[in-house]
């Protein structure tokens, strides 16, 4: 965007018939969204020139399972012709894939007189685990509300004995239940795992029923306005998560997130998707990762593969003949 774009300017004086190369290294970090990444090169010589050409290498540890590349975004913001970007050549690999995209000046006028050729785009995933690396900081946002009776609450408490056993020595967690009402676990701290936390938090999770109705837009008194409850729940969480990231930042791989278990649709409250997620990115501002476990057969997959994927997560559904807890793992 504009307002986070760095402007530079370079000037040199070459004489006739010589040739001058300009050469400029940077780093950017490519953000995750909607479950791809991508790489956007800007390609506004300004005017028709004999010699144009892009040359784009990913190379990556993981193996590239996506790789597409959008039509030219013209100079207005818009899209151009929904088709590939004349002359352009995919080499794709298990790990390296590599695009290149080089008009002759005939093929240039076609797409633009003026040599505004507009945004050339790479979106592309790799292979990417459950797993969520070294896990630091994790709140547990479960759904109990009267629609998870049976076997939904049972494959819930399966799934929470699965991801508990899997917490590390330095790990942090708590848990949130929320149905009318949200109860904290443990009010205004994380708690490090240990062997008496948790058997505690095994207690905690045997207890867990369901009870009232069920809303992703539930009320709390604090902050006023309304938040999606598993954000909601969370609210008052927030500065104890990032305050201990802030104080465990050695480990590169660090990350503070929220799993959230439920197994419907919002029925009470704000039930717009578009709505709720606008609130739940507005109450993680990037700063911890959402990921989504779905109960059910009627679970609502697209809001909550979204909600995880705008928020650096993954979304993993549950039916209800599934083993939970393999599908935990």
């Amino acid at each position: 965007p504009p307002e986070t774009a760095e402007v530079f300017r370079a000037a040199a004086s070459v004489p006739g018939r010589n040739r001058a190369v300009f050469l400029l290294t940077y780093e950017q970090l490519l953000r995750r969204r909607l479950g791809r990444y991508e790489h956007v090169t800007g390609l506004r010589p300004m005017q028709l020139v004999s010699r144009l050409s892009l040359d784009v290498v990913v190379v990556d540890h993981a193996p590239i399972t996506h790789l597409e590349v959008l039509p030219l975004r013209n100079g207005g913001g818009g899209a151009g012709k929904a088709e590939l970007p004349v002359t352009t050549a995919i080499k794709q690999g298990k790990n390296f894939c590599r695009v290149t995209f080089s008009p002759n000046i005939v093929q240039q006028a076609t797409i633009a007189t003026n040599g505004n050729l507009g945004t050339f785009v790479i979106r592309y995933d790799v292979e990417r685990e459950l797993g969520i690396g070294d896990i630091q900081n994790v709140v547990f946002v479960i759904d109990t509300s009267a629609s998870m009776l049976g076997t939904k609450i049972r494959q819930t408490k399966d799934a929470l004995f699965t991801i508990l056993r899997d917490l590390r020595p330095g790990d942090r967690f708590n848990f949130v239940s929320f149905s009318n009402k949200v109860k904290v676990w443990q009010p205004s701290r994380l708690v490090p795992v240990t062997p008496l936390n948790v058997r505690d938090a095994k207690k905690f999770i045997y207890t867990l029923g369901p009870t009232g109705g069920e809303a992703d837009h539930a009320p709390f008194p604090s902050p006023p306005r309304p938040f999606p409850s598993c954000i909601t729940a969370c609210s008052t969480n927030t500065q104890f998560i990032l305050s201990c990231s802030a104080l465990r930042l050695a480990s590169a791989n660090s990350v503070s997130l929220i799993i959230f278990l439920t197994d419907g649709r919002p029925t009470v409250g704000e039930v717009k998707s578009s709505a709720i997620l606008g609130n739940a990115r507005a109450a993680v501002r990037d700063k911890f990762c959402i990921f989504t476990l779905g109960m059910g057969d009627d679970v609502d997959y697209r809001l909550l593969e979204r909600m995880a994927l705008e928020n650096c997560g993954m979304m993993r559904r549950i039916r209800e003949d599934a083993d939970a807890s393999a599908c935990s793992k």
